[in-house]
Order: structure tokens, then C-alpha cells, then sequence
């Protein structure tokens, strides 16, 4: 079966990203909902939250497994300290 190819496109204020130094990750049944958070000395706000049927949230998962091990040969090892 062939794959196929989808065009993805993003809006400017997409593009720009939001900066997160924390998360909470919760489950239902049904879906998982990833908050992501800045956090400062005073406060800490949800930046942005997305919610994922479980079998995204486990391509997710190894996806994010994947990119890590590449980034960790890519830097020869430990992650830096934040």
C-alpha cells in the first residue's frame, strides 16, 4: 500500500513557537492532554495545550524516543544541564 504525501502548512504566529520549561501530561479513557507550561519564580502559565487520541499519543512517544537518540549522538551523550 503506498503512502500518501500531505501538504502541511503553517500560519505565521504558529511558526513562531512558544517557549515551555514544564509540562503535566493527563489521561482519559479516551484521549491524553499534554499542557504545556512556562514556569518563572512567580508564576506559571499553560502556554498551550494539545489533546491526542491514545494511539497519536503513543506515535508520539516513539517518535520522540527516535529524535532523542539522535539528538544524544548528535552532542556525544548526556544532555546538557538547563
Amino acid at each position: 500500500m503506498e503512502e500518501k504525501k500531505m501538504e502541511i502548512r503553517v500560519d505565521n504566529e504558529i511558526a513562531h513557537g512558544v517557549y515551555s520549561n514544564n509540562f503535566v501530561v493527563s489521561s482519559s479513557p479516551t484521549e491524553f492532554t499534554l499542557d504545556f507550561i512556562y514556569q518563572n519564580y512567580q508564576q506559571a502559565l499553560i502556554q498551550t495545550r494539545v489533546i491526542l487520541h491514545p494511539k497519536k499519543a503513543e506515535e508520539l512517544i516513539d517518535l520522540l524516543k527516535q529524535q532523542m537518540q539522535k539528538y544524544r549522538e548528535s552532542i556525544a551523550g548526556d544532555l546538557p544541564v538547563n
